[in-house]
Formats: C-alpha cells, structure tokens, sequence
C-alpha cells in the first residue's frame, strides 16, 4: 500500500492561483505520482492518438509551440525530435524534473529545441503576447480546473499567446460516457441532483484513491461545454474528434458524442 501523501506535499505550489481544488495542490507536488506517470499510463493507446491528432493540426517544424501543463514531457519530446522550438510548462517541479531529464538524456536541451517553465496555465505571465504558432494541453489538464471561470481563464491565456492564426489542441474527458455503465449511471444521477441543488458543477467529479495517492478533482466535459468554454475564450473551433472506447482511432458510431471516451479537439485564433 502507497504511504499517504505528507503534509508538506499538501501546501500549494508556489505561483498557484486561488481557486484550484485543494487535491490538484496535492497532485501537483507529490513526488511519487511524478516518478510513476510513466509507468502507470504506459500501455494507455491515447498517447499515439493524441501525437497524431497534435501532429495534423500544429504548423509543421520549426515552430514555437507551447504544451500547457507537460507532465512528465511526452508531447515535448515528441515535438522537440521533430524539430519545433517548444516550451514545456507545468507547476510541478516534479515533473518538469522528470521532463528535463528526459531532454538532457535526448541532447534537446543543448540543441535549445526546448526550455522548461514553472507556471500555472492559468496565469502566464512570463510568457509574451503572440509569441507562439501553437499551443496544446493534453491528458484533460483542463478537467483539473475547477470552475468555468477558472478553465475560461487558462484558456484565454492560451489564447493570449497565440499569435493570429496560431492554433490549440486539447483533449477533455466525456461526462455522458459514464451512461455505458450502472455505477456510472448512478453517480452521474447524484451528480445532476447535485448540480440542480447548487451543491457542485455538473461534471465535477472527485476520483477516489488516483494512482493510489490522493482522492483528485476532475471535470468531465460535455462536446458542447467545450466548445462553449472555447468561444467564450475567442478561439474558434477547427475539429472535434470523438474517441472511440480503446481511445486509439475516432468513435464513429451513431451517438458518437454520448459513446465517446474522451474527445480531442483543434481550435485557432482569429
């Protein structure tokens, strides 16, 4: 059994704006959940699917892209080996150790191909107005905001540093797919009741036990509160694909926004 998370692992991250959900603090700076990302999503058919859905709407090499909240560096290695100038943001210094490393040990860093940035995606400050072609945030980083106020935020930030033309890819979780299964079925009802009483967000959901650490906020989007979420930041949608159960192609089945295991979409500024 995995040791509790400590108190010190508690305290917010230094740079993190209010209003997160106290288990993303907890998330964010524990050390084990970051030396075991990549084993524990290793064999996951989403990390092929997303590079390619990044790889079809990004502008090609060389250039500037930006992946909001990197994690352990997947997409930036990914990007850098192709040849993008990519800046790799996340507020777990964890993570962006273990991202470091993994550019260090490709000999990205000392080509300058890559550069790593402590920062909450919903407060970019250090990074300038236009400066990127791209901008992604994947692994529905998204859904671990809590409230629309705070994912509109991130998302104009993402805006902000997207020059004209520039485009965003991300990638959420599908509320509506918990109807596939009875124990789904039964929280989503608790989570409508709850959101019809004003008690919670329709979608917040709290993930029991996450990679055996910590019980961890996430938000399960509807297709249509993402899109909305995205015009509201004024960026405009490019494509929506709907992933199918194995999240390894599009779910292309009648009812596709209902069946979906997650979706990806593209967006670009005007």
């Amino acid at each position: 059994m995995s040791a509790p998370v400590s108190n010190e692992e508690r305290a917010a991250p230094a740079g993190m704006v209010e209003g997160h959900h106290p288990s993303v603090a907890e998330y964010i700076s524990s050390r084990r959940i970051a030396e075991r990302y990549d084993l524990t999503f290793a064999s996951t058919p989403l990390f092929g699917t997303d590079c390619q859905f990044v790889d079809d709407f990004l502008p090609g090499p060389p250039a500037k892209v930006v992946d909001l909240g990197c994690g352990t560096g997947r997409h930036v290695l990914h990007l850098a080996r192709r040849g993008y100038d990519v800046t790799a943001v996340d507020l777990s210094e964890h993570m962006l150790e273990i991202t470091r490393s993994k550019l260090d040990a490709a000999d990205l860093s000392r080509e300058l191909r890559a550069r790593t940035v402590k920062a909450d995606i919903c407060e970019l400050a250090g990074l300038a107005d236009g400066a990127f072609d791209g901008a992604i945030c994947m692994f529905s980083t998204l859904g671990l905001l809590k409230g629309r106020e705070l994912r509109l935020r991130a998302l104009r930030e993402a805006r902000r540093v997207l020059r004209p033309g520039g485009v965003f890819v991300f990638h959420v979780h599908n509320l509506f797919r918990n109807l596939a299964h009875a124990d789904g079925r039964r929280w989503l009802l608790r989570n409508v009741a709850d959101a019809a009483l004003g008690r919670s967000e329709l979608g917040d959901r709290l993930m029991p036990r996450y990679r055996g650490e910590i019980d961890l906020y996430l938000h399960l989007f509807t297709r249509r509160e993402a899109g909305r979420l995205l015009k509201g930041a004024g960026l405009e949608p490019v494509r929506v694909m709907p992933l199918n159960e194995a999240r390894d192609g599009e779910e292309t089945r009648a009812g596709a926004s209902l069946r979906a295991n997650g979706f990806l979409f593209a967006a670009r500024r005007p």
